[in-house]
């Protein structure tokens, strides 16, 4: 049970530390350049960053267009017209994983 706790939370301090004003200005705003490639680096994972949030965003609006067209062609068959035992359970799952698939985005 230790090994699978350790696994998810490590105990061991970060080797991260808060940088003091000084040390922030030494180290960024001094060097140009160094300002500079950091100032790219983040742009470029900012522009990656609202890719991937437009591409997933474009794969939750398809599943959700096919949900409704699934409906539809469910609602609009012949076969619904027709009572069955299960009282058309098919077209309740499907509306309501229609209806959940937005809370997937966020």
């Amino acid at each position: 049970m230790k090994k699978l706790i350790r696994q998810f939370w490590d105990m061991r301090p970060a080797a991260l530390r808060p940088l003091s004003e000084a040390e922030y200005k030494s180290d960024l705003l001094d060097d140009e350049t160094k300002a500079k490639v950091a100032f790219e680096k983040a742009w470029e994972i900012r522009n990656f960053e609202i890719e991937m949030y437009w591409k997933r965003a474009s794969y939750f609006w398809a599943f959700i267009a096919s949900a409704f067209v699934g409906y539809f062609a469910l609602v609009s068959s012949s076969n619904y017209r027709l009572q069955d035992r299960f009282n058309h359970a098919e077209v309740f799952l499907l509306s309501a994983s229609a209806s959940f698939y937005p809370l997937l985005g966020y």
